[in-house]
């Protein structure tokens, strides 16, 4: 019996007040305790949210030449675990009059705020998503995605270019049948490292409440209304080159002209923190549950920055990676790190399940996936996607196998949302699903 409704029932006995009970008085007291019975199996049932992806927050992809980056649903978000087949539960929307820069570590408390948060978001059906369509504007016809960001199997929102590089935004809640045009940041769109400015965005996240977002790419904007109005956050000082999405918490990669910087944002506060992680040269961001994992590089080699207590500590770890190319790209899964090296004109790829300890190389097929038009979506520990120029690879640690993707161009992202949908985008600005793990894939019309 529900608590309050038991309270009620032994204020209103008879034996008691000498009183009989209010037939009117208990039938609101049973709705009531109906209706919060049905919360508390709505949050219980929130939390299989983990999206198999490191960041759709969930994941969340940009087109640009140096590969994927790709970002998991909030609360599996990038990484740990089954992927989720459904979207996080709703997050406190960030508060505009408290968001801040502070340069300290974590302070006591937050990891248990955290653990709250994501006891909130525990397994089930998928919790009510903001209705993000609900005033239906048409695309731009011209409108070019660069960047993918998904909260769940169906919900997602590209940011894309119009007039040219002017930013604009597309959302869908049906997996793709159609789409709506949103306010977006008034911003030119950065497509690659030498353009990223002060003034310039790249990439979109979203957390897995469906109304927080970023936009970002040198400036960062926030939007707490899934996407209808957006504000610059001046706070974190430096270009934000990375932006990922987990665990309750938003991560950003700065570059602050003199050094890189990581911070974090609780989803519930909104103030930035800077946290203990000593970049020299990085390369690629992933979260995942209570992992967030930076791959970098010095004079001794490459390694990844990895933490496990949603960024309170770090430890360093080597990668396989070569010490004159880049760092490596991730692609984080629940349970599961991926790395993808670049060789000089090929790729390779490993895969750690004690977050970044340790690596096992896998095989990619043959002839070896190009460096500069390659894309990596892992769907869990044993298997991942890898797209290039009219193919999809599916991976495994034991074999791989061959999917043609007609109209395929230089891939700038795969990720999954779950074990079976998932999406390729090219540099080109063509957009393609699966639905059944990557056996075949299909284009998506933005229109």
């Amino acid at each position: 019996m529900d608590p309050l409704e038991h309270r009620l029932r032994e204020g209103l006995r008879g034996d008691r007040w000498g009183l009989s009970p209010d037939v009117d008085v208990l039938d609101r007291v049973h709705a009531g305790a109906a209706r919060r019975r049905k919360r508390r199996k709505a949050v219980m049932a929130a939390g299989a949210v983990t999206a198999v992806i490191a960041a759709f927050g969930g994941i969340g992809y940009v087109a640009t030449g140096g590969g994927p980056t790709i970002m998991v649903a909030d609360g599996a978000s990038s990484g740990a675990g089954a992927p989720a087949e459904k979207s996080a539960p709703d997050a406190t929307d960030m508060d505009s009059d408290d968001r801040g820069a502070e340069s300290a570590p974590g302070r006591d408390g937050d990891s248990d705020r955290r653990r709250e948060e994501r006891a909130d978001q525990s397994p089930g059906s998928e919790p009510e998503q903001p209705n993000v369509l609900s005033e239906i504007a048409p695309v731009p016809g011209d409108f070019s995605p660069v960047s993918i960001t998904a909260t769940g199997p169906e919900t997602y929102w590209l940011l894309g270019t119009t007039d040219g590089d002017r930013a604009a935004l597309a959302a869908t809640q049906d997996g793709g049948s159609t789409f709506s045009s949103l306010a977006s940041p008034p911003s030119a769109v950065a497509r690659g490292d030498n353009e990223v400015s002060a003034s310039t965005v790249s990439d979109v996240r979203f957390a897995g409440d469906g109304r927080t977002g970023w936009a970002y790419g040198g400036a960062l904007w926030v939007t707490r209304d899934a996407g209808r109005t957006w504000e610059q956050d001046r706070s974190v000082p430096g270009l934000v080159k990375r932006l990922e999405v987990g665990g309750g918490s938003a991560y950003a990669l700065v570059d602050n002209g003199s050094g890189w910087t990581l911070w974090r944002a609780l989803l519930g506060e909104g103030t930035w923190q800077q946290l203990g992680v000593e970049a020299q040269a990085p390369e690629d961001l992933a979260v995942t549950g209570q992992l967030v994992a930076v791959t970098d590089k010095d004079a001794d080699g490459t390694s990844v920055w990895a933490s496990t207590d949603d960024g309170t500590t770090f430890e360093t770890h080597p990668t396989p990676c070569h010490q004159d190319l880049d760092a490596g790209r991730l692609s984080a899964t629940i349970g599961s790190l991926w790395l993808r090296c670049a060789t000089g004109t090929g790729t390779t790829l490993h895969v750690s399940t004690d977050s970044g300890a340790s690596w096992t190389d896998v095989p990619a097929g043959e002839p070896a996936a190009p460096a500069t038009a390659s894309a990596l979506g892992a769907r869990d520990a044993g298997r991942a996607i890898v797209a290039v120029p009219g193919e999809a690879r599916n991976i495994g640690t034991d074999d791989t196998s061959t999917t043609p993707v007609p109209g395929l161009g230089r891939p700038a992202f795969a990720g999954f949302t779950t074990e079976e949908i998932g999406y390729i985008l090219d540099l080109e600005g063509h957009l393609f699903r699966t639905d059944d793990g990557g056996a075949r894939w299909s284009p998506v019309s933005i229109r």
